[in-house]
């Protein structure tokens, strides 16, 4: 396949996933390498997630976070937060990944408290890093709008 006369970002896709077994960054070249895709953003899942992204080509760029269903059993401790806002700081980071998802049946109130509580962290760290969010709002739309009204995202 020759070059595209065409340039596609992908800006949501997960190729850190365990899923692609090990695979992601061989894919990528490859997709890079043929003109498929040319840049790609890699959002967080899991805590962990945000440090998957040795190997990855040039054009790979990434968003600290974490996906609110990993957030509702997950603090965030003071070392956790140095962690994400020293990622903050490399040119690859574009984007914080936040967001409330109460699809779950049987969410208990502390699994809801704390996605709020990492949503609030978040919009705060984007707003101190000057980073744009991504957000996964699932069955929460008006918790999620009334916490953006209390925590207004300063636009850059």
């Amino acid at each position: 396949m020759g070059m595209n006369s065409y340039s596609i970002f992908d800006s949501h896709a997960h190729y850190n996933h365990p899923l692609f077994e090990g695979n992601g960054v061989t894919i990528l070249n490859t997709l890079f390498s043929q003109g498929i895709v040319n840049n790609v953003l890699i959002p967080a899942i899991t805590y962990e997630s945000n440090f998957l992204r040795d190997g990855f080509p040039k054009g790979v760029y990434f968003g600290v976070g974490i996906h609110p269903k990993c957030a509702s059993n997950e603090c965030w401790d003071e070392e956790k937060k140095r962690s994400i806002e020293d990622l903050c700081d490399l040119p690859e980071t574009v984007a914080v990944k936040t967001g409330l998802d109460f699809s779950k049946t049987r969410m208990t109130k502390a699994q809801k408290e704390n996605q709020i509580s990492s949503l609030r962290y978040m919009v705060d760290l984007a707003n101190r890093k000057g980073l744009p969010l991504i957000l996964h709002v699932r069955n929460a739309a008006e918790e999620t709008i009334e916490i953006l009204k209390d925590n207004p995202l300063k636009v850059n």
